[in-house]
């Protein structure tokens, strides 16, 4: 019997209460697993199964037909982060260009619309950063909101931030050059996965089945030096020990870092 078929029968016989929770037992270690230490991008990729470094564009399709409705969109403290920096630099006589790198269907425009005053709101453009696929894909009616898979055609941008995409982004030095001509008074890192070690890694993330992708591992320590070089100085770092959500197999402690950098 085809394996499908087979789920569609266990779960008929079991109900669907009953096969969540069968589900939940038998893949709920595979689900948070980091597979595999490798030393650069294309050993993970090897290792994956996805036509790109995250998401296929049949995920794609599911998720991204529709923008998040801002109004019932609950908030998470890295997102505090974000629009307190925003309210502090914004300026209601001064247009601000802000580009988030990877927002997807839920970009923190959202969060930012929710809880800026409506003054300051107006006065700010945001970019979102994505795959050409995903920008067709992207369905919403926001005039502040514009979707881009290249920044080629920016000229200046105020904020400049990545919300857990980081790591998924195959040359991020490449991009971070990019970013760093069109002089950006700040630089938000959030969600990021680092370690103390002397060198940059690269795992396979398989808690988005049944897709398998490259995931990189920062040196804290490296990625500091890699924004110094573009004279970013860090003015905010705080990180969360992720061992504990995350079945890995290595032995490094692994973060979730959040880190702001500002223009020296």
């Amino acid at each position: 019997m085809p394996i499908d078929n087979l789920k569609k029968t266990l779960r008929t016989i079991f109900g669907t209460r009953i096969w969540s929770l069968l589900r939940y037992i038998v893949y709920k270690d595979t689900r948070r697993a980091f597979t595999g230490k490798f030393n650069n991008y294309q050993l993970a990729i090897d290792k994956s199964n996805t036509n790109s470094n995250y998401t296929d564009d049949r995920l794609d399709k599911i998720i991204y037909q529709k923008l998040t409705n801002w109004k019932s969109s609950s908030i998470e403290d890295y997102q505090y982060i974000f629009a307190t920096l925003i309210s502090l630099i914004s300026d209601k006589n001064k247009k601000i260009n802000i580009l988030e790198v990877g927002g997807g269907h839920n970009p923190i425009y959202v969060y930012v619309k929710k809880l800026l005053n409506k003054k300051k709101f107006n006065n700010i453009n945001f970019y979102v950063l994505e795959r050409e696929s995903v920008c067709k894909l992207i369905k919403h009616k926001e005039r502040k909101l514009k979707y881009v898979h290249s920044i080629k055609k920016l000229k200046k941008i105020d904020y400049c931030f990545f919300t857990s995409s980081a790591q998924y982004i195959n040359e991020f030095e490449l991009l971070i050059n990019s970013i760093a001509k069109l002089k950006p008074e700040y630089i938000g890192l959030f969600k990021l996965f680092t370690y103390r070690g002397k060198n940059d890694f690269y795992s396979v993330q398989t808690n988005m089945r049944p897709n398998k992708f490259p995931v990189k591992i920062f040196s804290i320590n490296n990625l500091i030096n890699l924004f110094n070089i573009y004279n970013y100085k860090t003015i905010f770092s705080n990180e969360l020990y992720a061992n504990n959500d995350y079945l890995l197999n290595f032995k490094e402690k692994i973060f979730k870092t959040n880190l702001v950098f500002r223009k020296a």
